[in-house]
């Protein structure tokens, strides 16, 4: 018996392997995936480690000139005439900026013409009184003075002749003595005593006589004297009357005259921000003609933010800024800062009172500086104009995303 070449379990193994040992097959592509999911994972790993994430308040409001918005007003209805000026014209105070009329036509013509003439014609007719009442005040006052100086030169006049005449009497009073003392005597006659007296007592009669002439000159001259003491207050009370129904006159006129052709001046040096009138329209007493920005005043932004937005602002945040009239989308965000943060919430009422239209909730206002009062859009600047509505990001805090992610679990550890 022979013996075999191989030995029997290597024949057995040969005959079980037949097909030969399992090679796997990896391919390039596999290798490539492999390792960019590698690096994926390291990305998102240090995009959580070093990734920020900041939240946000969104707000919403208006462009206001930090100097305010000059309203100007029709102070009474009537319809515009003519306008003076165009938006955006800049313009000083004084300067005229509508001519609105308030003619009331009637059938038989224009009231405030009608009004206007009357009025006139009244301050033809006192002014023509007042320069009446002024030259006879005059004629009064001149004659007085002369009946006075009269009556003065008479009264020097009559205290000479009764001087004299008073000396007539005391002579024809001496010479009734004499002859009584010489018809005592015999050497004349009871006739001659009794013309002697006569005559003496015709002398003392008219002695009497001008000195009641005296009397009443004085009277007189005191009379004059009083007359032209009153006379001016007399004619200042005359004409102070006519003055004051002359001067209502005139403030009826005047206010006539306004109400015809009122003249809407511009209240401050500044710009048109909007000019709302048309010429032919029609305004109502108090009516809005324009918006006047004051000159050196800046834009600001006024947005107003409920109360749980307002724990974590504060001023110098950033703000992102949107203009529904420039859209994000094709011109970006713009860009501002907290300027002032109200100290105190404004109620529904006041904010319905502003002209905003908001929820129930109590809101803050927000002051924000713009870092332009321009956007730029089509290769130009275009200005932003008072008025504007607004929204904004508010960005209140910047956190790591793994500390958003593990937020749950850091909250749940602080409960424990």
């Amino acid at each position: 018996m022979s013996t075999p070449l191989f030995r029997h379990e290597a024949i057995e193994s040969q005959r079980s392997n037949w097909m030969g040992s399992i090679a796997l097959a990896q391919p390039p592509a596999l290798r490539l995936l492999a390792v960019g999911a590698a690096f994926v994972g390291l990305g998102l790993l240090a995009l959580l480690v070093f990734g920020n994430y900041s939240s946000k308040a969104r707000v919403s409001g208006q462009l206001v000139p930090d100097r305010g918005l000059i309203t100007v007003t029709a102070p009474n209805a009537g319809v515009v005439v003519e306008r003076r000026v165009q938006e955006g014209d800049r313009v000083r105070a004084g300067d005229v900026i509508a001519i609105v009329s308030g003619e009331r036509v009637s059938r038989s013509g224009g009231t405030q013409s009608e009004i206007g003439e009357q009025l006139a014609t009244r301050q033809r007719s006192l002014r023509r009184d007042l320069e009446q009442l002024k030259r006879l005040h005059e004629e009064q006052l001149a004659g007085a003075q002369s009946r006075l100086s009269a009556a003065r030169a008479q009264r020097e006049q009559l205290g000479a002749a009764l001087q004299t005449q008073s000396e007539r009497a005391r002579l024809a009073s001496e010479t009734l003595a004499r002859f009584e003392e010489l018809a005592a005597r015999g050497f004349v006659s009871k006739l001659q005593v009794q013309q002697s007296r006569e005559a003496m007592l015709e002398q003392q009669a008219q002695t009497q006589s001008m000195g009641q002439q005296r009397l009443a000159l004085a009277r007189e001259i005191a009379a004059l004297e009083q007359e032209l003491t009153e006379l001016p207050l007399r004619a200042a009370t005359q004409q102070g009357a006519i003055e004051r129904e002359l001067a209502m006159v005139g403030q009826e006129s005047a206010e006539n005259a306004a109400r015809l052709d009122q003249v809407i001046k511009a209240p401050a040096d500044g710009v048109i921000g909007a000019l709302l009138v048309l010429p032919g329209q029609s305004l109502r007493a108090g009516q809005v003609v324009a918006n006047l920005v004051p000159d050196g005043s800046r834009l600001q932004a006024h947005v107003y933010a409920p109360s749980r937005a307002i724990g974590f602002l504060a001023e110098g945040h950033e703000v992102q800024l949107r203009y529904p009239a420039f859209p994000y989308q094709k011109f970006g965000h713009q860009h501002g800062r907290i300027l002032q943060i109200s100290r105190n919430a404004l109620s529904p009422a006041e904010l319905d009172a502003m002209g905003l239209s908001t929820s129930q909730d109590v809101m803050y206002r927000i002051i924000v500086e713009l870092d332009s009062e321009h956007v730029r859009a089509y290769g130009r600047d275009e200005p932003l104009r008072p008025g504007m509505v607004l929204e904004a990001d508010v960005l209140l805090e910047r956190r790591r995303l793994y500390e958003w992610v593990l937020e749950p679990l850091f909250a749940a550890a602080a409960k424990v």
